[in-house]
C-alpha cells in the first residue's frame, strides 16, 4: 500500500470519532516506518506535512550514536 493510501485508512477510521489507539507497524525499513508514522501522525494531528520524503531524505545521514557508559 502506498503511503498515501495507508495515510487515507487513518482519515477514515478518524471520521468515526471514536476513541483511537495507534500502534506500531507500517514498513520493511526503518526509513519507510519513520515515513509512514510522519504522516499519519500529521493526519491524526489534522496538520499538514510538507514533503515527507524529502525530509526523511534529508535526515538519513545522521547517526545515532549513544554515548558509552562509564561504570565506576
Amino acid at each position: 500500500m502506498l503511503l498515501t493510501g495507508h495515510a487515507e485508512c487513518v482519515r477514515i477510521v478518524k471520521k468515526f470519532n471514536l476513541p483511537l489507539l495507534v500502534t506500531g507497524g507500517g514498513g520493511y525499513t526503518k526509513e519507510n516506518v519513520a515515513r509512514c508514522w510522519t504522516v499519519e501522525t500529521g493526519v491524526l494531528l489534522d496538520t499538514e506535512l510538507p514533503n515527507v520524503s524529502a525530509m526523511i531524505t534529508k535526515l538519513q545521514g545522521l547517526k545515532y550514536r549513544p554515548s558509552p557508559v562509564q561504570l565506576g
